[in-house]
């Protein structure tokens, strides 16, 4: 397996870098990998959404772009109480690893925000590339560990304040704001994902960063400490909160 972190820069990288780092929205970013890589396999791509309520990085139109390029469009969402796109062939309600997919009949699958969840990493991984056609490609867009904010959201969850904190920040679980689902961040840095995609033929991984990346996550008064943290991370170029995963079967 060749395993491709920041030495060899990837024209990929440097798009979603420039566009993520003038401030578009990630979502957009990830739309336009997935569509990408829908179009290289061609006309009649079956696509997979892991984790695909509430649309696409909580986006339906952005899910529905994605949908009318796929030949078959597959999803999985595990929580029976979130309503899924109609825009779906077949839905599973199970995990991943429960599915019944069948064994190399994949084309593209991705994964937005759901790899932070996973308590069985190496399982789901293990999944995906028995599902995937030969050169058949996987997206994973997360969080990545290395980045301070992680550090917090596993703080808060160890003390058990993160519902807590989310409820009186953000407002009531699934109503005005997320879902936030217990966080392991088993497979949210290349170390992790080097010995859990070693099926795979390549793999690369990236990280987006910009200053203000996750201000709409702290109250006004912490922002001015937010700022002092990014020039921090601007300046020792350290790995940003977005992780960005590609692997081909």
């Amino acid at each position: 397996m060749e395993l491709s972190t920041t030495p060899k820069v990837e024209p990929d990288q440097v798009r979603c870098a420039i566009r993520f780092r003038s401030g578009e929205w990630r979502a957009t970013i990830f739309r336009d990998l997935v569509v990408n890589e829908i179009r290289r396999a061609g006309h009649t791509a079956s696509v997979l959404d892991i984790g695909c309520g509430h649309g696409f990085d909580g986006d339906k139109e952005l899910q529905d772009q994605i949908g009318r390029e796929a030949c078959q469009f597959i999803g999985v969402e595990p929580d029976p109480d979130i309503e899924v796109n109609g825009r779906f062939g077949v839905v599973h309600r199970h995990i991943l690893e429960e599915s019944p997919i069948r064994a190399e009949s994949i084309d593209v699958a991705y994964a937005t925000m759901v790899l932070e969840h996973l308590s069985r990493p190496a399982v789901f991984f293990d999944t995906v590339e028995r599902i995937l056609r030969p050169g058949g490609v996987f997206w994973g867009f997360t969080v990545d560990r290395r980045h301070y904010f992680c550090a917090g959201s596993r703080f808060l969850e160890s003390i058990q304040l993160k519902d807590a904190y989310l409820n009186w920040f953000g407002g009531r679980r699934g109503v005005e704001r997320y879902e936030n689902y217990p966080t392991y961040y088993r497979c949210n840095s290349p170390s992790q994902l080097a010995g859990l995609t070693r099926k795979f033929s390549s793999v690369s991984v990236f990280s987006l960063s910009r200053p203000g990346q996750i201000q709409s996550y702290v109250p006004r008064p912490f922002r001015p400490l937010i700022n002092v943290l990014d020039w921090i991370t601007d300046l020792c170029e350290l790995p940003g909160h977005v992780l960005v995963l590609r692997c081909q079967k």
